[in-house]
């Protein structure tokens, strides 16, 4: 499947409606799998909803007009209501949020390579369907790359700075508010999206050996 170009509006619908089901479905599974694991912030701060705008980031949505990926508002934790092993269950709530674009991932490229309306179809239903089939596949595959890098906001942050000791944390957090500039650039400069390119063909291409099985 391919990439795509940046900046195009032929696509915006495509990438606008995927990105907006995966956002909608990675806060609110956070906000579940944090619940289930003994924290419930989530869930009194209304993310634990299937209603798109307790999720959207503003600025994180007006990255969808660079490309096929952006990040949702940040979804509350706090790892000492999880009670024993707080730093594992940590790690498996942050690690939970990539892993379910991976899942998704994995649904949707199979609806697109299987489903008749998606092979073909000559109404405009059909190619509409195909359209936002296509970028759910490359949404999810784009959100499951970025929640892995230790960025702020991104589950890879969390994870790192849950997960240091409390020298590195204070020296990370001290950082933090250049979290938000770095993944811009990352993700609005030629160079950040080359990089993505080149990472995304990486992941599409194990994926598609898989589904070759």
């Amino acid at each position: 499947m391919d990439f795509g170009p940046y900046i195009d509006l032929d696509t915006l619908l495509f990438r606008a409606v995927a990105f907006l089901l995966a956002v909608t479905l990675h806060g609110c599974w956070m906000a579940l799998f944090s619940r289930w694991l003994g924290d419930r912030t989530a869930g009194e701060q209304g993310r634990l909803s299937l209603n798109p705008g307790k999720h959207l980031d503003p600025l994180g949505t007006v990255m969808v007009l660079f490309g096929p990926y952006g990040w949702n508002r940040p979804v509350p934790v706090h790892p000492d209501h999880f009670g024993k092993s707080a730093k594992g269950k940590l790690a498996l709530w942050a690690l939970s949020g990539p892993l379910l674009h991976l899942v998704l991932a994995l649904l949707f490229g199979w609806l697109f390579l299987e489903l008749p309306v998606a092979a073909g179809g000559g109404s405009w239903a059909g190619a509409l369907f195909k359209g936002i089939l296509h970028y759910c596949y490359i949404v999810n595959v784009m959100l499951f790359l970025l929640n892995l890098l230790p960025i702020y906001p991104l589950n890879g942050w969390k994870l790192l700075r849950h997960l240091a000791g409390e020298r590195a944390a204070a020296y990370l957090d001290k950082y933090e508010k250049w979290g938000l500039l770095v993944l811009i650039a990352l993700l609005a400069l030629p160079a950040g999206q080359r990089l993505l390119e080149m990472l995304f063909q990486l992941v599409n291409q194990w994926l598609m050996k898989g589904y070759s099985v």
